[in-house]
């Protein structure tokens, strides 16, 4: 009987990883929109279909209520506004579709970005836009949003050493900036917004929108909510008008 072959030693190298901060200015304004606390409520408890009565009565956007509920928010911290660092490594594993050799899933379990919230700089101002709903109809709509012009994020990512360097994360990260951006209407979803570069802490650039664009200066302009452009301020001030013609005031609430 011929002997049995030995078994050979299986030998698993350590996984090494590495960790990295990176700086992102943004090359174009950055739309922030999360889920309502609103719409998370309904998705809890539905309230169920409204009478004609409510209908009539009701109005179907407080339209400043979406502004401040509209971005993730820090409750302490150098600022109020907040992106998720989920969003740079879903970028950047995203950018493997379109540039050879890498593949979305290994970079998605090479990569990953820890943290639940990452400061966003800038100035936000409400931006209204028309858009359609999903589904068959496309139902026309009215989508209100905090808007930064100028903006500026940190984010913190680890990777597995050995298959991944530094350098190649960097440029993946920075190709993700032109090709996949952060917030809603970002060239991934055929837009624009959102695109951003890789810079250096002390960048210039970066310094002047942290000094200028912090925490209480953000809170004033949630506050303030100023128009973004032309056809928001249209908007804004029909709003306006409206409610005073059907008795309630901006936040709602009726008048006295």
């Amino acid at each position: 009987m011929a002997k049995m072959a030995a078994e050979k030693e299986v030998r698993i190298e350590q996984v090494r990883v590495e960790v990295f901060t990176a700086w992102i200015l943004g090359t174009t304004p950055i739309v922030l929109h999360r889920m309502a606390e609103k719409g998370g409520r309904e998705l809890l408890l539905p309230k169920g279909p409204k009478t004609r009565a409510e209908k009539a009565t009701t109005l179907k956007h407080n339209v400043y209520e979406e502004f401040r509920s509209s971005p993730y928010v820090l409750s302490t911290g150098p600022t109020l506004l907040a992106g998720k660092p989920v969003w740079a490594k879903k970028g950047l594993a995203a950018v493997a579709l379109d540039l050879p050799g890498g593949s979305k899933a290994q970079l998605e379990r090479l990569v990953s970005a820890p943290g639940e919230r990452m400061p966003i700089w800038g100035i936000p101002k409400l931006k209204m836009d028309v858009v359609r709903e999903g589904g068959f109809t496309k139902t026309p709509n009215i989508r209100t949003r905090a808007i930064v012009s100028e903006w500026c994020t940190t984010v913190t990512l680890r990777f597995v050493t050995g298959v991944l360097t530094g350098t190649t994360v960097i440029n993946l990260l920075g190709a993700a900036g032109v090709m996949q951006g952060m917030g809603d209407w970002r060239p991934q979803k055929g837009g624009t917004y959102g695109q951003y570069e890789i810079v250096e802490p002390d960048d210039p650039r970066v310094v002047k929108i942290m000094k200028e664009g912090g925490r209480v200066k953000q809170e004033k302009a949630m506050k303030d909510a100023e128009p973004y452009d032309e056809d928001t301020a249209e908007l804004l001030s029909w709003y306006r008008g409206e409610l005073g013609r059907r008795g309630k005031t901006a936040d709602l609430e009726e008048v006295a």
